[in-house]
């Protein structure tokens, strides 16, 4: 933590809300990367990261995730698991076409 020079976050999260302090930590993260998840989505997107490293999920998917990754944030940095190729938003359409 000091070698780092990091911050620990100590509190916001309480019995009734215990994911809170798991919210707060990503959207408070210089850089995020996270599973394709609504919650880390959100929080990242709401939050105030420098570079959001975002996987593509190949094949079929319960949640449509092309239609709600913004192409024109410059903080995402996706990357396609097949091809091993990452890759920032303008060429997100058709990435998502390719899938």
């Amino acid at each position: 933590e000091q070698e780092l020079g990091a911050k620990r976050y100590k509190g916001g999260a309480t019995s009734k809300t215990p994911w809170l302090a798991d919210w707060i930590f990503i959207r408070s993260a210089r850089y995020t990367a996270g599973a394709p998840s609504s919650f880390w989505w959100w929080a990242a997107y709401l939050g105030h990261g420098e570079i959001i490293y975002t996987p593509l999920m190949p094949g079929l998917v319960p949640m449509p995730w092309c239609e709600v990754l913004p192409s024109t944030d410059s903080r995402y940095l996706y990357y396609d698991w097949f091809r091993e190729e990452p890759f920032f938003g303008e060429k997100i359409e058709t990435k998502c076409r390719d899938l």
